[in-house]
């Protein structure tokens, strides 16, 4: 497969993930009362796999400055961003399910 095929491809995918930052400002401009750490923690993730995968692509298709390994560092973000928001999500249910069976949180 050439360079440029595999970074057309590559272009392809790079266009659907673009929809996350759009949906990303979606939730920004609903967000707009919230503390900017927490809004920057929603769109912060997917403009850096965005980015990551658009900087694969086109050195993907140039054949140049490493290729392939931008899009490796995008998936790597991406799993990263995921188990992290996976870890902030069980902390926050975990205690109001104790709390709503009579449970300390501390046992």
């Amino acid at each position: 497969m050439s360079d440029t095929a595999l970074g057309v491809g590559q272009a392809i995918l790079t266009s659907g993930l673009a929809t996350l930052i759009v949906l990303g400002v979606q939730r920004w401009q609903r967000e707009r009362t919230k503390p900017l750490g927490l809004r920057l923690g929603h769109l912060g993730p997917a403009v850096i796999i965005v980015v990551l995968a658009l900087l694969g692509t086109i050195a993907t298709i140039t054949a140049s400055f490493g290729g392939l390994y931008w899009l490796a560092g995008a998936m790597a973000t991406a799993t990263t961003a995921g188990i992290i928001n996976s870890w902030v999500l069980l902390v926050e249910i975990k205690p109001d399910l104790a709390h709503d069976h009579g449970v300390s949180a501390g046992s």
